[in-house]
C-alpha cells in the first residue's frame, strides 16, 4: 500500500489522522473509517473501501495507492468531490491518477 504525499483527510478523521493511518498499517479493524484510493480497475477514477473490508487476502495482495481517509461514508464522498475539483481546478482535466502520481 502507498500513501499519497499529501494526503486529503476529512474534517472528521483530521483530528486522529495519525492514529488512524498507524491502525490502518497495521491492519486492525477501525469501523466508519474509509479510504480513497486511485482505481484499482484502471478504468474508474477512485475507490472508496471502508477499512474492514481491506483485511481480506484479495485487497492485501493488490498495490493500492491511497489519496485520502475519511471517517463516515458521507465525508468519503465529499473528500472525492474536493479531489476531483482540486484536480479539475488545477489541470482543467480529470486525469487524477497522472496529476496525483506526479505531485
Amino acid at each position: 500500500m502507498q500513501w499519497y504525499k499529501n494526503l486529503y483527510v476529512s474534517e472528521n478523521a483530521k483530528e486522529k489522522q495519525s492514529k488512524i493511518i498507524s491502525n490502518i498499517r497495521k491492519n486492525k479493524l477501525q469501523y466508519d473509517i474509509f479510504v480513497l484510493t486511485l482505481a484499482i480497475n484502471g478504468k474508474d477514477l477512485i475507490d472508496i473501501y471502508p477499512v474492514y473490508e481491506l483485511k481480506q487476502e484479495y485487497y492485501k495482495k493488490k498495490d493500492m495507492f491511497v489519496i485520502g481517509i475519511a471517517k463516515g461514508k458521507d465525508e468519503a464522498i465529499s473528500l472525492v468531490e474536493e479531489i476531483v475539483m482540486d484536480v479539475y481546478n488545477e489541470t482543467g482535466s480529470c486525469d487524477i491518477k497522472k496529476y496525483l502520481t506526479k505531485n
